[in-house]
């Protein structure tokens, strides 16, 4: 049975981990964590990351947003009906988002190709 015990330290909650062997700070509206081998040396801990958190803040997760501006193309019921198909077929696909953004890349990189081919030299003709 684990024995915990828990304060908190100027709106910091520092408990001890037994399993782990060290006090744990933490704060209810971050993830980050701070340990030490006393509460006050966690609290400093998680201090210095939170600190550092302010200065540099971490990547979120999840998809960057791509365009300050959402998009909101006007397409056929019949895409909206194929769109949802797709992402019932697909499970790897998260989101009829992912299936347009797909779906866009390869029409793109076609077009690319197409337009990067030079004309072919024809014989007899400089």
């Amino acid at each position: 049975m684990t024995k915990m015990m828990k304060t908190t330290i100027n709106s910091f909650n520092v408990k001890w981990n037994e399993e782990d062997q060290c006090f744990i700070a933490s704060t209810e509206d971050n993830d980050l964590i701070g340990c030490g081998d006393s509460a006050i040396e966690a609290v400093q801990h998680l201090q210095n990351h939170l600190k550092d958190e302010s200065e540099t803040p971490r990547k979120k997760v999840g998809r960057p947003k791509k365009f300050k501006q959402k998009i909101g193309p006007e397409v056929l019921e019949e895409t909206i009906e194929k769109l949802a198909f797709l992402k019932e077929s697909f499970p790897s696909f998260e989101s009829q988002g992912d299936i347009i953004d797909e779906a866009v890349s390869i029409l793109y990189q076609s077009i690319s190709r197409v337009q990067n081919k030079k004309p072919a030299k024809i014989k007899g003709k400089k």
